[in-house]
């Protein structure tokens, strides 16, 4: 699960590092939540494994577990900043990122030979573009995806 997680890290990173349409950096990372203040001035996606319980769904036959369900958190954290190079206000920024993220993900869900370890995938939810702190400045939007991953994972 760790060598996939790492992959969509990375995988988010290179594409919004190779977006035309967003100029200003994106720092890919781990949720971790306790103690951050984003700031209207770095654009931050952060990734969380929803649940990793015992009990999460997996598909099984005689010969043991041979894919795992992981439920994926994509949140984006975003300030007012110039979009293909028209300004937008934060809320608005929010919910590009949330089209981004989605478009990158519809990617790699159709092309197979970028991750071969997916087998499947479904976008569950997106959250609305919520103000974070100081008002205005900054918004942020979750996307929430479930990815059926062979078990155990091979390797790029």
């Amino acid at each position: 699960m760790n060598e996939f997680y790492e992959f969509l890290k990375k995988y988010i990173s290179d594409k919004f590092s190779a977006d035309k349409d967003i100029v200003a950096s994106v720092l890919v990372s781990d949720a971790d939540m306790v103690g951050h203040k984003p700031n209207s001035t770095q654009n931050e996606v952060f990734l969380e494994i929803m649940d990793d319980y015992e009990n999460t769904r997996t598909t099984t036959f005689m010969q043991g577990e041979t894919t795992s369900v992981i439920p994926v958190q994509f949140t984006a954290f975003v300030g007012q900043q110039k979009i293909a190079g028209e300004m937008k206000k934060a809320r608005a920024v929010a919910r590009i990122f949330g089209d981004k993220i989605k478009g990158y993900i519809n990617e790699l869900k159709i092309n197979t030979a970028i991750n071969p370890n997916i087998v499947g995938c479904r976008h569950t939810t997106t959250s609305p573009a919520l103000p974070v702190q100081d008002g205005e400045k900054n918004y942020l939007t979750a996307v929430r995806y479930e990815f059926v991953v062979n078990y155990p994972y091979v390797g790029e």
